[in-house]
């Protein structure tokens, strides 16, 4: 079965899908040729269950900078697994020694970030969008890896690159599709001394607890941010 028809039938039910604690709908793919079908409002999955004339709002990032505060690279970088971070109180908020996260949006910290997944809220990514002054840190493997109740742990590796038509080296924009939600870990494959990562999220789709309390539906979609649209060829 194709991923859009995996998709699609587990949009109908997508309240289930972004809430359970079992990890049965974790979906993580990478080089997704068409990113508008993977917004609200570009593709079947997300048309389904949607009422005519339905715009949904553009995606907003969650914007993150690592920063490796020491004289040498790190390797395997860990950062977000809300629930090890803050249930069991990690030192240095669960991330790998040596390294800061710091949450770029005004008045939101990365702990409260983390405190958010750890109290429900959760986002399906569908791009990322990566900033570092050396080209090398940029294209460093990232690995998304979910455990569930049962113990079970399931992980991608993800693979950015440069796009061979793109002129700027400092920055790249990484097609994806995973949940990030308390039990979700990344790692990167290293980190560069002095060199600052700006990774930026682009969510397809977020659930929060607190949208029912107002008559919203748990789950709010968005559609495709746009920030590496398509070249378009012009015949003379």
């Amino acid at each position: 079965m194709k991923n859009k028809d995996i998709f699609a039938k587990k949009w109908d039910n997508v309240n289930e899908e972004y809430h359970s604690t079992l990890g049965d709908d974790f979906y993580a793919t990478q080089g997704a040729g068409d990113l508008d079908s993977m917004y609200a409002g570009g593709g079947d999955e997300f048309n389904a269950n949607s009422n005519q004339g339905f715009t949904p709002a553009t995606s907003r990032p969650y914007v993150f900078t690592l920063d490796n505060t020491t004289a040498g690279t790190l390797t395997d970088v860990v950062w977000m697994n809300a629930y090890q971070a803050i249930a069991s109180g990690s030192s240095n908020n669960g991330i790998t020694a040596g390294v800061t996260v710091s949450y770029d949006i005004p008045n939101i910290t990365y702990v409260q970030f983390l405190q958010a997944l750890a109290g429900g809220f959760s986002a399906r990514i569908g791009e990322m969008y990566l900033e570092c002054a050396t080209t090398a840190q940029l294209t460093k493997i990232f690995q998304i890896q979910y455990t569930d109740m049962n113990g079970d742990q399931r992980s991608i590796n993800l693979s950015p690159r440069l796009d061979p038509n793109q002129n700027q080296t400092v920055n790249l924009t990484l097609a994806c599709d995973f949940v990030l939600d308390a039990f979700t870990k990344i790692t990167i494959a290293s980190l560069q001394a002095t060199n600052d990562l700006t990774v930026s999220m682009y969510p397809k789709a977020r659930a929060s607890n607190s949208r029912g309390l107002v008559g919203e539906n748990d789950v709010k979609a968005f559609s495709n941010p746009q920030i590496n649209r398509p070249v378009r060829m012009i015949q003379a």
